[in-house]
């Protein structure tokens, strides 16, 4: 038993699909002219069409458009490892849509996905000592990487490498070092 082409299958769906929302030009960019597109109204020629076993078809890959979506896909992973990582270290709200775009909800919903319990209310406020180590750190490790004070990407993955390191709330360190750093948000 001789099989139709999956392509040609596919092609004649697609025409069908378009013609049937009325949208003919999109038959053409598919490369059907004005006379095929008429033959397509018709049954026994749709039915030759789809059961021809010979493809009468080619598809092409758009490069450009591929590699667009596979670095979107990697984008995508970086931000869900970000905010991953951000609700791991005590980021807040406001960190996280800064960096994220993402709603009180979905990071909601991503903490809950993650296991993380919610903090109710505030962190505590560093004191004088922590504060200290604060600084010391800043000045050896950040410091030498210029970090401009307006960009808030920048100064959040700051925060939250120094509470990743000296084991503070990143909420509490981002406050902190605006503060200390006269940074307005």
């Amino acid at each position: 038993m001789l099989i139709p082409h999956p392509l040609n299958q596919a092609m004649i769906a697609q025409a069908l699909q378009n013609m049937h929302n009325g949208q003919f030009r999109r038959c053409q960019a598919m490369g059907f002219s004005a006379s095929m597109i008429a033959a397509l109204k018709q049954p026994e020629k749709v039915s030759l069409l789809v059961h021809a076993q010979v493809c009468w078809c080619t598809v092409t890959v758009n490069q450009e458009v591929v590699d667009r979506l596979l670095l979107q896909t990697d984008e995508s992973a970086l931000n869900i490892a970000n905010v991953n990582r951000m609700l791991r270290l005590g980021a807040n709200v406001e960190m996280i849509r800064r960096v994220s775009g993402l709603t009180p909800r979905k990071i909601k919903v991503r903490r809950d996905a993650l296991g993380l319990p919610a903090h109710k209310g505030r962190y505590s406020e560093l004191n004088s000592k922590q504060i200290a180590e604060l600084r010391r750190y800043w000045r050896t490790q950040l410091q030498p990487c210029d970090i401009e004070f307006d960009d808030q990407h920048s100064l959040i993955f700051a925060s939250l490498d120094i509470a990743e390191k000296l084991g503070h709330p990143a909420s509490v360190v981002w406050r902190t070092v605006e503060k200390l750093f006269g940074v307005r948000s």
